[in-house]
């Protein structure tokens, strides 16, 4: 492996160029050319971490006038507008790279993790007291930096994801030593630089650390969040203690059925994690059980 890796000055446009999961990319075309209405496209851009991240950057610059106060594709959009966010969009999934068999497996697996891990946060925000809009968009975001590395260390990074690790604490220590920084901090400096509001850069920087009950109800969610999404069948990482990849996982499964089979695996789970505990939660009556 490369153990020779850039220096942050040069990195750091390399890390922003995020690649775009292709089923979503393919359908947000459709959409496009089609000249469908707002909802089902917008839907879709806050499935996609790269294009979510693409929106949340613009509206959160000083020229709108709300740096760093912008937290969802939907307040984003309200923020930009639809012409703008439409040509936005299109230039992202127009310039998509052609296909790779190797990065596309992995870059679906991450997806899934991702979309899972958002499901979960939303889930689970009133327990944290955390909104639950905001809650999935951590939760969507949190592995930005693992998008960055992958883009900005394509042959090292899908090298890395070829081989199996005891931990994830081993996982990381591999892609320090493989391109000089681990995915939490390429998405810690990531969230950073681009003036995303503090909690996604604490969700992307502190999500695999021990000490979340002392970082705050935004690590610790979408740490617990990232954790049960690896333990339900769409893990992040090839690691011991994940459990075995679901089907969908993999990039030819379609769209609607990824979607479908990610939601409805992720309430089961948490369902199956909470329900010994339920009668025992004092604000359980406050939560609309689904």
């Amino acid at each position: 492996m490369n153990e020779n890796p850039l220096q942050p000055p040069d990195l750091a446009p390399k890390l922003c160029r995020l690649p775009v999961v292709r089923p979503v990319a393919a359908k947000i075309r459709q959409l496009l050319d089609s000249r469908t209405e707002y909802g089902p496209l917008l839907r879709l851009c806050a499935l996609e971490p790269a294009i979510a991240a693409e929106l949340l950057v613009a509206a959160n610059s000083p020229e709108y006038g709300f740096a760093s106060r912008i937290y969802t594709v939907e307040e984003a959009v309200r923020m930009l507008g639809w012409e703008h966010v439409q040509s936005r969009v299109r230039s992202i999934v127009n310039t998509a790279p052609p296909a790779d068999d190797r990065r596309d497996v992995v870059l679906h697996g991450s997806w899934v993790h991702s979309l899972s891990s958002a499901f979960f946060a939303s889930e689970m925000a009133l327990f944290f007291g955390v909104p639950e809009d905001r809650a999935y968009a951590f939760g969507l975001m949190h592995d930005i930096g693992r998008l960055g590395l992958l883009s900005a260390f394509p042959d090292q990074y899908l090298e890395l994801m070829a081989h199996h690790y005891g931990s994830v604490g081993e996982f990381l220590a591999a892609e320090e030593r493989a391109v000089g920084m681990n995915h939490a901090k390429a998405g810690l400096s990531l969230t950073r630089s681009w003036g995303l509001p503090e909690d996604f850069a604490l969700a992307a920087g502190e999500h695999h650390d021990a000490c979340v009950d002392e970082n705050g109800p935004v690590s610790a969610l979408v740490n617990l969040a990232c954790r049960l999404a690896h333990t339900s069948g769409f893990p992040a990482e090839p690691c011991d203690h994940a459990s075995p990849p679901s089907s969908v996982a993999g990039s030819e499964t379609p769209l609607d059925l990824v979607l479908n089979e990610v939601q409805t695996t992720s309430l089961a789970k948490l369902w199956e994690h909470i329900d010994p505990f339920w009668p025992a939660m004092e604000f359980a009556p406050l939560v609309k059980r689904r």
